[in-house]
């Protein structure tokens, strides 16, 4: 049974599908998978077994699993699908089609409960992982005359090591792997191509590695500094030892960009020393930073949004961050309380309701630093290298720079006050990209990244 499928490239599969709690009713229908849709499975007819009296009045219902096996054998389990629609075509009598999203396929096994869904190998496939890696395993040797030409490979090694965090315990490889295709006698195709490889010590189940496999996906693209996809996935049953394809929608993928290595931020050589570190810190720092990296990435998978809404991004990354890893308050929230009543008290009584309404909200959060101060703080714990590489190193620069920004924010939030104070328009573009590399360097300094690296780095790619 074939199980080589990809979330790169669509497929479809025509078979039979029924519910495993009634696999008497087995319903011919197509699962058809592309990149953009997703996986829609359309039935010629319905999952519900009913009777003659039903016949106008089928329910709309999502089921958790719905299973099938392909006309060439395949087994497949779609698991969370989610009802589309019924369609009704008459000619000389009416036939229903149910038609569905699924969330996962897992191609190659049938399991009759999520409890059964559980891995301990994974292989994963990303796009420009092969770039990332930037090995060159090839080399070529030719007679003085030409007549021999002989290409040598040397696989590279295996790079492998133990992640323990707070999310899971797992095995780490980077596995090489050569590709020959000698398919006719006058082509010969030799393919090199790394993917990862995850194991656990005994088998978990997959939304628990899925929730890992997400995790790893975004710290590949925060290192290449663009988006990376995940192409395939392939695992092994645990008691058979049968290959299972898993697919799932990655919405907006862009499987066909191809990044040159010299365009990526920080390759595995870059960090190959630190590399368990740096992975073990993306963990285990992750659920504290997520506002910060999700903002993050969501302006590096939108590049061309509009300057203003990038701007108002960024900085508001940089206040999340303050927030999620620095003190962020001026005392003790409880003697801040004390104060309130007091404070509040102070309001005219003569002011309208909605007024005194706005203050009173306004005093709640009076304990929060200004976004002045959390700016100025996550500066100045910013490396000197780094510092002088993007022009905020000495106090007046400093506070120059901290008072454009803040009023650049106020404005761009509010639409209103004077323009003479703000970032130039035409100067916007560039100091975007300042706060673009500021919030990269405060995310790679939280975890493990060396100040050095990433001075030349970013020199390297940006100057």
């Amino acid at each position: 049974m074939s199980t080589n499928f990809r979330l790169s490239a669509p497929f479809e599969m025509r078979g039979k599908w029924w519910l495993p709690e009634h696999p008497e009713n087995q319903v011919p229908g197509t699962l058809k998978y592309t990149p953009d849709e997703g996986l829609v499975l359309e039935l010629d007819g319905h999952l519900q077994a009913s009777s003659k009296t039903q016949a106008f009045h089928f329910p709309f219902v999502d089921h958790e699993i719905v299973l099938g096996t392909s006309n060439a054998g395949t087994y497949c389990t779609l698991f969370k699908t989610v009802g589309r629609g019924l369609s009704l075509k008459s000619s000389n009598e009416i036939v229903h089609t149910g038609i569905y999203a699924a969330e996962f396929a897992f191609i190659g096994q049938h399991y009759t409960t999520p409890s059964a869904m559980v891995f301990g190998d994974v292989d994963i496939s990303f796009t420009n992982f092969t770039n990332w890696v930037n090995k060159h395993p090839f080399s070529t040797k030719s007679s003085a005359n030409q007549s021999k030409h002989v290409v040598e490979y040397e696989a590279p090694d295996d790079i492998s090591f133990s992640l323990h965090s707070e999310m899971a315990s797992l095995y780490v490889q980077i596995v090489h792997k050569l590709i020959l295709n000698g398919s006719n006698s006058t082509s010969f195709l030799m393919k090199y191509r790394p993917h990862l490889r995850l194991s656990t010590s005994t088998p978990i189940q997959y939304q628990k590695y899925h929730s890992i496999i997400l995790h790893i996906l975004k710290l590949l693209s925060f290192l290449v500094g663009e988006s990376v996809y995940v192409k395939s996935i392939v695992t092994k049953h645990p008691q058979s030892g049968d290959r299972v394809s898993i697919i799932y929608n990655q919405k907006h993928a862009d499987y066909k960009n191809n990044i040159p290595h010299y365009k990526m931020i920080l390759l595995l050589s870059d960090i190959q020393d630190n590399l368990q570190h740096v992975m073990i810190e993306w963990f285990n720092q992750y659920y504290l930073l997520k506002p910060t990296i999700d903002l993050f990435l969501g302006l590096v998978s939108l590049p061309r949004i509009y300057l203003d809404f990038k701007f108002l991004a960024l900085v508001q990354a940089i206040e999340s961050y303050h927030r999620a890893v620095m003190n962020g308050k001026y005392m003790d929230d409880s003697n801040w309380m004390k104060l309130v009543p007091v404070i509040e008290a102070a309001i005219p009584s003569n002011l309208e309701q909605s007024h005194i309404d706005s203050l009173k909200g306004k005093i709640k959060y009076g304990n929060e630093y200004s976004l002045r101060k959390r700016l100025r703080e996550v500066i100045e714990q910013i490396d000197q290298p780094i510092r002088k590489m993007l022009q905020i190193y000495g106090k007046k620069e400093t506070t120059l720079y901290i008072d454009k920004i803040v009023n650049t924010r106020n404005y761009y939030t509010h639409y209103s006050g004077s323009r003479k104070d703000i970032i130039p328009p035409h100067m916007l573009s560039g100091e975007v990209f300042r706060l673009w590399v500021l919030v990269y360097v405060i995310i790679a300094k939280r975890i493990g990244i060396p100040a050095d690296i990433l001075v030349s780095r970013l020199r390297a790619r940006y100057d």
